[in-house]
């Protein structure tokens, strides 16, 4: 069984997608592929084989989005997700190739169902937040940065952009807490380089009452 083409929010086929029209693959739900995004949770369908053609296509894709050029790396994902939908970095580069369109609430779906199909992939968390943070989605924002961070717990980084998101959106317990934890991690000399931390954790012990 192949998974759903594709991951939809509730309404979401209301949204205007461009050109493709993306259809569910045999196999799994939508609904279940959205309950697995949405958890964090592997879901127990997902048995990943790597395609050893769509990881060329995947690899040519990369190189030709490295030349800038979009057309032709879009052309080769598409063969490449014909062939395996699962395949590694697959919707990465389908993301940054619609984000290059302009598709970004399209690449941010991308993203995601690239971290539902391979949750080690660092890259993917970060600019799954960052296109969240870009289209105000605060709770896709936060969820990501937490999954970010449970699967890399010596991370800084999802910890330090947590704590000001939560500090922003009026929970300071959490923001002081992940701001501990990230501060923790850190030395010295990175503590230097995150400044923003240090007043993250400030502000918040004030608003707990602990300074």
């Amino acid at each position: 069984h192949h998974l759903a083409d594709r991951q939809f929010p509730q309404g979401a086929e209301a949204v205007d997608l461009g050109k493709e029209n993306y259809v569910q693959l045999r196999g799994a739900g939508v609904a279940e592929l959205i309950a697995t995004l949405r958890s964090g949770e592997p879901s127990n369908t997902v048995k990943y084989v790597s395609n050893p053609k769509a990881e060329a296509l995947v690899t040519r894709a990369t190189d030709a989005m490295n030349q800038r050029d979009y057309s032709t790396a879009a052309t080769l994902l598409e063969e490449a997700k014909k062939l395996n939908p699962q395949q590694n970095n697959l919707w990465f580069d389908l993301g940054v190739v619609a984000e290059n369109r302009g598709e970004k609430w399209e690449a941010l779906q991308d993203m995601l169902a690239e971290l539902n199909n391979h949750p080690e992939g660092d890259n993917a968390y970060g600019q799954a937040v960052r296109l969240s943070v870009a289209a105000n989605d605060k709770r896709t924002a936060e969820q990501t940065l937490e999954r970010w961070s449970a699967r890399y717990p010596t991370n800084p980084l999802p910890l330090i952009q947590l704590s000001e998101m939560q500090l922003a959106d009026n929970q300071p317990e959490k923001a002081e807490e992940n701001a501990d934890r990230a501060m923790g991690m850190l030395t010295d000399y990175g503590r230097n380089r995150y400044p923003d931390l240090q007043l993250t954790l400030g502000v918040a012990q004030m608003r707990t009452g602990k300074q």
